[in-house]
């Protein structure tokens, strides 16, 4: 698996994750782009099988682009479709930034075929972790954005590096994508 992080606040959204692709116990690459800007006012993050969301992220973009929540809806239907290759363990969390600079949060779980959308308003932080069932993703970006003193990207590379040390499948070589 690889790790992919999000920190969203009421006007901005930082999407993070780590740059190695395996296959199997095999290193294939320390350098995958997992996060991606698909227009100035939608970014994505995935993890999993990277054949399947590439093919994934192909078909989204074909797709208007307006939303999260319509891109998920988009990624749900290629899941959907018999045609596509399987419903592997691929998870993809996408933000948005409306007219009116609010920005939205959708994630979409293409093997348990859900997807949930989460508004951060003025007294929320919303976090979403991306991480294998092995490490507690979620945990170490919560206690990393409590605990660290300094600036939200130092906070989130911190999350990331951590799970490097403890998962085989994610690397300190790290990408991002700020919406504003």
């Amino acid at each position: 698996m690889s790790y992919v992080i999000c920190v969203a606040m009421e006007n901005q959204a930082i999407i993070m994750g780590d740059g190695r692709a395996i296959n199997g116990k095999q290193i294939v690459t320390e350098s995958y782009k997992k996060v991606l800007c698909l227009t100035p006012n939608i970014i994505i993050g995935f993890t999993g099988i990277s054949a399947t969301c590439q093919a994934a992220i192909a078909y989204i973009r074909k797709k208007p682009m307006i939303s999260s929540i319509g891109i998920a809806k988009s990624l749900q239907d290629y899941a959907d479709n018999p045609s596509h290759p399987c419903r592997d363990k691929c998870s993809f969390v996408i933000a948005d930034k409306d007219v009116s600079g609010k920005i939205h949060i959708s994630t979409y779980h293409m093997e348990s075929n859900i997807i949930v959308v989460r508004n951060p308003n003025a007294d929320e932080t919303v976090l979403v972790s991306l991480s294998s069932d092995e490490v507690d993703g979620y945990e170490i970006l919560r206690r990393n954005m409590l605990s660290q003193s300094g600036n939200i990207l130092t906070n989130m590379c911190s999350a990331i590096l951590e799970v490097a040390q403890l998962d085989f499948s994610v690397n300190g070589n790290i990408s991002w994508e700020i919406l504003k």
